[in-house]
């Protein structure tokens, strides 16, 4: 059985969705050509739904080249919002 391990900050999970770049009219970007990145932040240990968790997208002028910088950059964006660093985002009520 498969199981994925997320990473925990300070009592947090942070799981990153990572997806294909769209153009300036919606639709995919050619491949190789860019990924976006969210990130989805919730308590250790609990499900996430739409009560205990929220979303953060990085924003869209940071597109990386490759999926395992996506994937960086994601759980580097998570830590940054949960330390309260991102202006604009913050998981203190949760």
């Amino acid at each position: 059985m498969f199981t994925t391990v997320l990473p925990v900050h300070k009592g947090f999970e942070i799981q990153t969705y990572i997806y294909v770049s769209r153009d300036q009219h919606g639709m995919p970007a050619w491949k190789g050509q860019g990924y976006d990145v969210s990130v989805r932040i919730f308590r250790a240990g609990s499900e996430p739904d739409m009560l205990n968790s929220r979303i953060f997208p990085l924003p869209r002028s940071l597109s990386y080249d490759a999926l395992g910088e996506a994937r960086r950059a994601g759980e580097k964006h998570g830590r940054a919002v949960i330390d309260g660093s991102i202006l604009g985002q913050s998981v203190s009520d949760m």
